[in-house]
């Protein structure tokens, strides 16, 4: 998961599947910060990494996929902020939206529905 010849930190942070169940993101904090997209073959199994996305944070933590599938937020510790991504359905990749929410210490998100 981390790059080739990448030698510092990079500690497994969270890992979530595309409700589609096309795609497999997982994410590294420590001194990587990125979120890995994987498309998933759905006949073997198998994934192909599609890219590696910034996390834009220090000491990334969790991150959650929305409902609708179109937003993806990663909490970021040590950089005290959840970062909000917008998510290509047909792709799979991230493209920063420049928003952020300003919390201490995040280290968990969580879309819950309201009734």
């Amino acid at each position: 998961m981390v790059p080739e010849g990448f030698t510092g930190p990079g500690h497994g942070a969270d890992i979530h599947i595309s409700g589609d169940g096309k795609f497999l993101y997982a994410s590294t904090r420590s001194t990587l910060n990125e979120i890995a997209i994987y498309l998933i073959d759905q006949k073997s199994g198998r994934l192909s990494l599609i890219e590696r996305q910034a996390s834009l944070g220090r000491s990334s933590r969790t991150f959650e996929i929305d409902p609708t599938g179109n937003w993806l937020l990663s909490t970021s510790q040590a950089s005290n902020e959840v970062i909000v991504f917008k998510r290509d359905q047909e792709s799979g990749k991230l493209t920063p939206t420049g928003q952020k929410l300003q919390i201490d210490k995040p280290s968990f998100v969580r879309f819950v529905p309201i009734d």
